[in-house]
């Protein structure tokens, strides 16, 4: 039988989602967001009399608008940058109600799992007791939902209610081998 150090798995796919946000970041968004910057500057110069073309181009470049948003969403979805850019407690922040104190840095994995739980709700509130997170999460329950093996992989509990959610996280995931 093979052993597997479940949060090596973890950070190992962190790490790969990490990268395809990076490349969706640095590729497609940056190509599509000067394609916006080409077609406005395209409009800029056509004729006055021209408005059939130029009610044409401002339609494209509403579409190339919304494909950034799209793309935006998507990355964000797949490695929330903001854990790297602001630390973990300041993303946390941007999508759930601290109550207390949350010790900065928290292990990668599980950052990114409370993140993800916590941006996959309608509300949430996390605290830090007994070492470990503790999320009450409102509202999509099947967004959340998804996230429940995430969650046991690193030896949370994961408690499906009415309208609620409850997922404790280990501040030290076990090391499985």
């Amino acid at each position: 039988m093979c052993s597997v150090d479940v949060t090596a798995l973890l950070l190992a796919e962190d790490e790969e989602r990490r990268s395809l946000e990076r490349l969706l970041h640095d590729g497609a968004q940056q190509r599509l967001t000067a394609l916006v910057v080409q077609l406005q500057l395209a409009l800029r110069s056509l004729p006055d009399d021209a408005g059939d073309a130029a009610a044409q181009l401002a339609d494209v470049r509403a579409e190339l608008g919304e494909a950034i948003d799209e793309l935006r969403e998507l990355a964000a979805r797949i490695h929330p940058q903001h854990l790297d850019t602001l630390g973990h407690t300041v993303a946390l922040k941007a999508v759930a109600r601290i109550d207390g104190e949350i010790p900065e840095p928290l292990p990668l994995e599980v950052a990114v799992t409370a993140y993800r739980l916590c941006a996959s709700g309608g509300g949430a509130v996390v605290r830090a007791a007994d070492g470990a997170l503790r999320l009450e999460i409102v509202g999509n329950a099947a967004a959340v939902e998804r996230l429940r093996p995430r969650v046991e992989a690193l030896g949370g509990t994961f408690l499906l209610e009415p309208g609620r959610i409850t997922a404790t996280l280990p501040l030290r995931p076990p090391r499985d081998t």
